[in-house]
């Protein structure tokens, strides 16, 4: 959830309610209605958030091995398209 930026305002939302919830779960409703509801409050896909979510960690740790480990993913190969990383990011890595 974005912490800075235009959709921070829904991630303080969240954060609130969750510190207030006393419930085993923090919203009462089905998938498809919580997908309706990031839909209109957002303007975004059902699954825009996990996307960025993962295009972030395989950004930062440079492997969709390591990433699909961390998020629980099978097949690496369905997420290695979110790497946009090019060779001069192991440039350090290479003169060793």
């Amino acid at each position: 959830m974005p912490r800075v930026g235009s959709l921070s305002k829904f991630t303080d939302i969240i954060l609130d309610y969750y510190e207030a919830c006393t419930s085993d779960r923090l919203f009462s409703f089905n998938r498809q209605r919580a997908w309706q509801i990031v839909n209109h409050m957002t303007g975004k896909w059902c699954h825009y958030f996990r996307s960025q979510k993962i295009s972030d960690t395989i950004n930062r740790i440079r492997s969709s091995d390591a990433t699909s480990k961390i998020l629980g993913i099978k097949n690496p190969q369905t997420i290695s398209h979110y790497y946009k990383g090019t060779w001069e990011d192991f440039k350090e890595e290479l003169k060793k």
